[in-house]
């Protein structure tokens, strides 16, 4: 387990990692309770796919956060114009 930073500047969790024929990434922010799991076909056994899905963890996290609010663990709770405005970094 890991703790880079998202793009909010905040700690998370998580690991990547690549196999034969597979690379995977799984981040979550404790504080929000927000996670993303990411994983893509690779020929390649180099570390820049991991790097690759580690950005793509963190981007699609704060996509996430910003449209259906970063303290919300309900996705169907309040409108979205109310989410949106709770969860700008």
């Amino acid at each position: 387990m890991n703790g880079p930073l998202d793009l909010c500047e905040r700690q998370v969790w998580g690991h990547d990692g690549q196999g034969e024929g597979s690379v995977s990434a799984l981040h979550v922010n404790r504080e929000t309770g927000m996670g993303v799991f990411a994983i893509a076909n690779s020929n390649y056994l180099d570390e820049s796919q991991n790097y690759s899905l580690v950005d793509l963890d963190m981007h699609l996290m704060a996509w996430f956060e910003e449209c259906y609010g970063s303290g919300s663990r309900d996705l169907h709770s309040g409108s979205r114009k109310e989410q949106r405005s709770a969860s700008r970094c």
